[in-house]
């Protein structure tokens, strides 16, 4: 199970549940669709949307305290600049995507939760 820390969204937004609700609603709506993305960029070869969609995801990650899924996407931004080694990509983007899937869920019921 993966763990969700609010602490960043908790601080940001003084506490305000409705606040924290409308952050977590808002990864999902449009964070979650870009690992979609980064498969469709890694499958065409588009090195440049590639690397600046791991980039773009990396600080949500990280406000939900997943340090794991953060460090994940900085290996795959360094890939796709070429300074990292491709071959793995697309074991690591079948990973991350299955823990993605475990953290929507989990947003799912913290929604439910605030």
């Amino acid at each position: 199970m993966i763990k969700i820390d609010l602490t960043y969204l908790e601080t940001v937004g003084a506490g305000d549940t409705d606040f924290i609700k409308q952050m977590l609603e808002m990864f999902q709506k449009s964070t979650l669709p870009e690992i979609d993305n980064l498969e469709q960029f890694y499958e065409t070869k588009d090195w440049t949307m590639f690397t600046s969609t791991a980039h773009k995801i990396k600080a949500p990650m990280q406000m939900l305290g997943q340090e794991s899924m953060r460090e994940q996407l900085i290996q795959l931004e360094m890939a796709g600049k070429g300074l990292g080694n491709r071959d793995t990509i697309s074991e690591t983007l079948t990973s991350l995507k299955g823990q993605i899937a475990e953290l929507n869920t989990e947003i799912d019921k913290m929604i439910k939760s605030l």
